[in-house]
């Protein structure tokens, strides 16, 4: 009998010396296939959220911004929110709306009114990134709002991208920005 004590001790012990080794392989592999889906997500998608200052909203923003006086445009109105820093840069903001500012937009983006959009945008995510749109960009298919896009995005050709919804009712202009890269 004594034999088959010390096999099974031998037996025990092997088998939790694999045990243990196969845990910390799979704990290894799970932290490293972690690190590169967040190394990705960096690249492509980048850093998201609100974006508070002015410094770091997208160019055609400032833009308009520069002529605020001019269209009747109060800045400290505009929310902004950042969905994709990553390869292709996405914004959406919602601003107050001017008969001025709104006739400056469409001429400046040559917008054309579109009907029963399908934007996944509207849908409150983006379709580049995944992000979820902040509860203020709250542009919907109503009856009571105007869909616009840009040349850009009708044709699908790169560069920057424009769908602006006019909500009629509320006096508010919601803005999907991106660059196609």
């Amino acid at each position: 009998m004594p034999g088959k004590r010390i096999f099974s001790q031998f037996s025990l012990r092997t088998l939790l010396i694999i045990t243990t080794g196969a845990a910390v392989l799979l704990a290894v592999f799970g932290m490293c296939k972690r690190a590169q889906e967040q190394l990705f997500h960096d690249m492509l998608v980048g850093e998201t959220g609100p974006v508070t200052s002015r410094e770091d909203w997208p160019e055609p923003l400032k833009s308009i911004v520069a002529e605020a006086s001019r269209l009747n445009l109060d800045p400290s109105t505009i929310q902004v929110h950042c969905l994709c820093r990553g390869m292709d840069l996405e914004f959406v903001w919602r601003m107050q709306a001017s008969p001025a500012l709104f006739e400056q937009l469409k001429e400046r983006w040559k917008l054309t009114e579109v009907t029963k959009p399908d934007w996944p945008i509207l849908q409150g995510r983006s379709s580049i990134s995944g992000e979820r749109t902040p509860s203020w960009w709250s542009a919907k298919d109503d009856g009571q709002t105007a869909f616009f896009v840009c040349p850009q995005t009708l044709a699908g050709e790169k560069g920057d991208r424009f769908l602006v919804a006019l909500d009629k009712r509320r006096d508010i202009i919601f803005v999907r920005y991106w660059f196609n890269f």
